[in-house]
């Protein structure tokens, strides 16, 4: 799940009708874009809300980004906030995934 706030001063407000996207690669292969599935160049979010679904099958580094391209129907200049995302087993022999900045 993300959730996006506007940060504005001591408050943030939650973000509503937003052209966004979610992005995963490795090694410089996308691998997901959730607004190609749904046909459109931006996952348009009403709330500030997106619940990509992605199943990670293979141990390594990823890239996840999100991009936000407009806000209140009005476009803005693309902002991209990028995470790292290693994939390790865990001890019941799952997958656990740890996200950094």
């Amino acid at each position: 799940m993300v959730n996006m706030f506007d940060n504005n001063k001591d408050k943030q407000i939650r973000m509503r009708h937003v052209d966004c996207d979610f992005i995963i690669q490795r090694d410089g292969i996308e691998l997901f874009k959730m607004s190609t599935n749904y046909g459109e160049p931006f996952y348009h979010s009403i709330n500030g809300v997106m619940l990509p679904s992605f199943r990670f099958s293979e141990l390594g580094n990823y890239t996840i980004s999100v991009e936000i391209a407009a806000e209140l129907f009005i476009p803005i200049i693309p902002v991209l906030a990028n995470f790292s995302a290693a994939v390790s087993p865990a001890a019941d022999g799952n997958l656990e995934i740890k996200l950094s900045t």
